[in-house]
């Protein structure tokens, strides 16, 4: 039993950083960073935050769906970011 669960553990751990690298190809260039991602079997959710919207979140989940060889379900949010600066 002790083996299985390491399995599934490793297989998680597999899923979420196959999970983030399919996010950070769908991010780009654009001025987003992930700040967070939750991955379960059927449910990827994932929270942006940067000066650029997000793209089309129905390429990132079709993106996600190859990757994980299923269909999930794919939530983004994204958390909108002004940065300012002052010197002097």
């Amino acid at each position: 039993m002790l083996g299985s669960t390491g399995e599934t553990i490793r297989a998680e751990g597999f899923d979420r950083d196959n999970t983030t690298i399919a996010v950070d190809r769908c991010i780009g260039d654009q001025s987003l960073f992930v700040f967070s991602s939750t991955v379960s079997q059927d449910e990827v959710e994932a929270i942006l935050t940067g000066a650029d919207p997000p793209g089309n979140v129905a390429d990132l989940d079709a993106a996600l769906d190859r990757e994980r060889n299923r269909n999930v379900t794919t939530s983004v949010r994204w958390v909108p970011e002004e940065r300012f600066v002052v010197c002097g």
